[in-house]
């Protein structure tokens, strides 16, 4: 069954519109990740870092790990630090990209009333 909103949506309908909502978006985005790592890394965000960072050089399957209240932040950015090592701007790169999709994806307000 499909939804209700596919259904409304027919893919020929995109025009010059939408293609220029779609280059804004990548603008602001590219804004957004070219920023990232200029501003120091608060308390709370420096912790979640540095568990990433301990992921990333250690045995994450150690006895003694703590994966802390993060675990897909930690695990993602893990990953992140190991191929291309720490820094603030990688540090809030998963973050930065589910944020700005989410902004994408969110209905625009008002919308279906």
């Amino acid at each position: 069954m499909k939804s209700p909103v596919i259904e409304d949506m027919d893919i020929r309908k995109i025009n010059f519109e939408h293609g220029l909502y779609l280059v804004a978006f990548l603008l602001a985005l590219m804004v957004r990740f070219l920023n990232l790592g200029t501003m120091a890394l608060p308390d709370a965000e420096a912790n979640w870092a540095l568990q990433a960072m301990q992921a990333a050089h250690a045995s994450p399957l150690q006895a003694n790990f703590a994966w802390g209240t993060q675990p897909g932040y930690v695990i993602l950015t893990g990953v992140t630090f190991a191929l291309f090592g720490a820094s603030n701007g990688l540090a809030r790169l998963w973050p930065a990209l589910a944020g700005s999709l989410l902004r994408r994806a969110r209905p625009a307000p008002g919308a279906g009333q």
